[in-house]
């Protein structure tokens, strides 16, 4: 139904083009922004951003892809299919780089699952050592166990100390890890927690049990940490306007395009009224560095932009506010002629007299030429404001 609404829509074949164009243009640029501003925005009720939506939800080709030239130099790399697991494609937009300590972390726990994971479910025919999770390990095994829990307790109290989640906004899922650490205890010190969980738990009958649940319940939270860069500006560095200056620069083409046609044509009585009129379009002619939110303002021009051309039934937005405007605009004038022909009238009864108005010691015609001055006085004014006034208030009051 839109697209034939606008194939329908009474206007020149070259205009209907052209606008056909900018909306192919500012429709997609609008999303962008929209996907822009709320890639870090924490949603209500939650300990997500739109990004550990995408993190943990979304498939792996929505990862961040090594360029084959990087892998091929790099071969160590954590990659899924050519894909960092520890990154989105859009990560290097936002400056987000994976944070060193996360990737410690993470590599020394992998490392510590592998281990526990190479345990036997009986001793069979060779002397095996069961530390005591229902599994066992050669001595060699057992001891590389225990050196890997040992690392883990070390990282984790390093974690608590220096909060790494810190650049990245996320102090409040440090706190989540700790608050549901101290509940699987049931320890008051997180970090009195951590070290009975890597110390006694993995290595009770319920191991098992507890490496599932660091795996579903604290190892996602861990994995969505990043480090952000932060610029000489005090800024945390984000390179959206890169992308975003090439729209904009649309957007100037566009204004000066259609300004430049405006006073070609005549539309408006005045060459700058143009500008005046389409002031709301400022938010698409001025590109913020970091304003994320401030581009979002761009729905106005672009929903009144719809509106004009006959794209959106049934909508009206700065129309209505003029016409809202109107009647105390025109009230305030009619107001301010009232007090002028006061004012006018004063000064001529001061002038001859305000026996002239009784008609003491005066003629009738004294009297009607006094009428036909206020005549012409009330003329004058009304003449004024047909002129002057009407003509420029015209386009709003007529919208």
């Amino acid at each position: 139904r839109v697209i034939r609404r606008v194939l329908l829509c009474p206007m020149g074949k070259l205009r209907k083009l052209y606008e056909i164009v900018y909306f192919l243009i500012a429709i997609p640029a609008f999303l962008l922004v929209i996907f822009d501003a709320t890639y870090l925005v924490q949603l209500p009720y939650t300990h997500f951003t739109m990004r550990d939506i995408y993190f943990r939800y979304f498939p792996i080709e929505w990862h961040y892809k090594y360029p084959a030239e990087e892998l091929a130099a790099n071969p160590d790399v954590p990659n899924v299919k050519g894909y960092d697991p520890r990154r989105l494609f859009y990560d290097p937009i936002k400056g987000i780089e994976s944070h060193r300590f996360t990737d410690r972390y993470l590599e020394a726990y992998a490392q510590l699952e592998d281990v526990y994971n190479q345990g036997r479910d009986s001793a069979g025919e060779t002397a095996l050592i069961n530390p005591g999770n229902n599994r066992y390990y050669t001595p060699a095994e057992a001891a590389q166990l225990r050196a890997q829990l040992d690392n883990m307790v070390e990282l984790s109290i390093e974690m608590v100390n220096t909060d790494p989640f810190a650049i990245a906004g996320k102090s409040g899922e440090l706190e989540l890890i700790k608050n549901r650490m101290r509940d699987r205890m049931e320890q008051e010190s997180s970090k009195d927690a951590f070290r009975l969980f890597f110390e006694q738990a993995l290595l009770s009958s319920e191991g098992d049990t507890h490496l599932e649940f660091f795996n579903e319940k604290i190892r996602p939270y861990i994995q969505a940490n990043f480090f952000r860069w932060i610029g000489e500006d005090g800024e945390k560095k984000d390179y959206f306007y890169l992308i975003d200056r090439w729209f904009v620069l649309f957007f100037w083409f566009d204004f000066f395009l259609r300004w430049g046609i405006s006073i070609y044509t005549g539309q408006y009585r005045r060459w700058y009224l143009f500008a005046i009129r389409h002031g709301f379009e400022i938010f698409n002619l001025f590109p913020p560095h970091h304003g994320a939110w401030f581009r979002l303002l761009r729905v106005f021009p672009l929903v009144q932009r719809l509106n004009e051309n006959g794209w959106l039934p049934d909508f009206d937005f700065a129309p209505q506010l003029v016409r809202d405007n109107a009647g105390i605009i025109a009230s305030e004038i009619s107001g301010l002629v009232l007090v002028n022909i006061l004012k006018q009238t004063r000064s001529m009864i001061e002038e001859r007299g305000i026996k002239n108005l009784a008609g003491m010691g005066q003629t009738d015609d004294t009297i009607d030429e006094m009428m036909d001055e206020v005549q012409d006085l009330l003329d004058s004014q009304a003449q004024l404001i047909a002129t002057k006034v009407v003509p420029e208030i015209q386009p709003q009051i007529a919208e």
